[in-house]
């Protein structure tokens, strides 16, 4: 059973838990673009871990680094961008089709948003955030012809990666990190949080959904850092309308200055996560309707991540019809089956 207030010390101070025999593990490789001949480096994952558990939309917990965050690779030249497999010897035609579509058409280009400005950022090495990547990755899969259900995976990973990098949307000065840690050491109820899942990022919502309910009731100080605490905890797992709910419980509590500026940031990553969730959404739905997702066991997956994809897009109605379609097929495994109702029940 791990303890909440450790769970809650490495979630506010941003800790990683990096044991050598389990942590995330990767080696870089030199590689060449294949349409500018730019020389860039690229990682290959060589273990990973799931220790910290797993969201109802798939998303797994590394400790240590996350493998989504370290594995899309972008030519900062001409945003041909890819994982390391697809920096290598493309076919003559194709390599003919890219260079007159990314180098001579531009159609390749970083996203504008909220979070990160591509153009400003003039350090000598890029920190690109990998949600940028995934975005450039889709739209260099589709300029390849690749097959929609890998489009699909690189929107998913786009809204994964949103929410794993938030150091782009949650600044938490070190004073209010510090005091809301020692308010959650000091009020947080153990014994009260359900362990029977064995599911970290599971235990960790629901201390984010319990602190959001406390906070209500409270004034002042313990106002503040208990709603904090909500806070990260619900949008470091993607609870984004939950989310917005205590960003309203934690504005009488700071100064306008302060609170616009969290506010301004937690909602851009927000609007974000979900622009790329509806587009994952989307090119799940066509492939569904296009029959490609075969056998009874995949279309009840399928169907319960649709409808996982629409609720946290907003559209509960759509997402409903998903999950009663993933509930009829009666072929989802545990913990699944219980998820979908479950999941079904926040639509309502």
């Amino acid at each position: 059973m791990k303890n909440i207030v450790i769970i809650l010390l490495v979630l506010v101070f941003t800790m990683v838990w990096t044991a050598d025999a389990y942590a995330t593990n990767y080696v870089s490789e030199d590689l060449q673009c294949p349409v500018c001949g730019n020389k860039l480096k690229g990682k290959v994952l060589m273990s990973t871990n799931s220790f910290g558990g797993q969201d109802r939309d798939f998303l797994s917990y590394a400790t240590g680094n996350n493998p989504v965050l370290i594995v899309p690779v972008t030519c900062e030249k001409c945003y041909y961008s890819g994982y390391s497999s697809d920096f290598g010897t493309l076919e003559a035609g194709l390599v003919s089709k890219l260079k007159e579509e990314i180098l001579t058409k531009k159609t390749l280009k970083p996203m504008e948003n909220g979070l990160y400005d591509f153009a400003a950022d003039t350090s000598a090495v890029r920190s690109v955030p990998a949600f940028i990547k995934y975005d450039l990755i889709a739209k260099t899969y589709k300029l390849r012809g690749r097959e929609t259900s890998e489009v699909f995976t690189q929107y998913i990973n786009a809204s994964w990666a949103v929410r794993l990098e938030n150091e782009y949307y949650f600044d938490l000065r070190s004073v209010e990190a510090q005091k809301t840690f020692e308010w959650l050491r000091k009020n947080v109820d153990m014994a009260s949080m359900d362990t029977s899942e064995n599911n970290n990022a599971a235990m960790e919502l629901a201390a984010g959904r319990m602190l959001a309910k406390k906070a209500e009731a409270l004034e002042g100080e313990d106002r503040l850092y208990c709603s904090l605490g909500a806070l990260f905890l619900l949008r470091s797992h993607g609870e984004n309308k939950e989310a917005e709910k205590v960003l309203e419980i934690l504005k009488p509590t700071l100064d306008e200055a302060r609170y616009v500026a969290l506010d301004k940031k937690v909602r851009e990553s927000i609007v974000l996560e979900r622009k790329f969730q509806r587009l994952a959404a989307d090119a799940l739905e066509n492939d569904m309707a296009a029959g490609k997702i075969k056998g009874d066991i995949h279309m009840a997956q399928m169907s319960y991540l649709a409808g996982e994809l629409n609720r946290r897009c907003l559209d509960f109605e759509k997402a409903k019809k998903f999950y009663e379609k993933a509930i009829e097929l009666k072929q989802l495994q545990a913990p699944l089956d219980r998820y979908a109702k479950e999941q079904l029940e926040l639509c309502r």
